[in-house]
């Protein structure tokens, strides 16, 4: 498993790539981003860091978590979660 600064400054990578776009492009691919290449166990410790350590994330990041599927932190029904992954 990645360390918690690998996955801060691999978020805040991802995010500055989209930071110029309309905030809600940027949004929706950054967490498409998450979703689709990270595991689940990576994606929760996101959610963990950027609630304990906002500010040593880029804005994008903070403001597109509730798109990162996580299912401690943000549950998805079980049917749907079958069919488009996460955890």
């Amino acid at each position: 498993m990645s360390s918690d600064s690998d996955i801060m400054r691999m978020a805040n990578d991802i995010a500055n790539f989209w930071k110029y776009y309309p905030l809600s492009d940027a949004r929706e691919n950054f967490a498409e981003h998450i979703n689709k290449y990270w595991n689940p166990k990576m994606r929760r410790r996101l959610h963990e860091l950027a609630l304990e350590e906002a500010a040593t994330f880029q804005d994008l990041v903070v403001k597109s978590i509730d798109l990162v599927k996580c299912e401690h932190h943000n549950p998805i029904k079980a049917e749907l979660r079958d069919k488009v992954g996460g955890g």
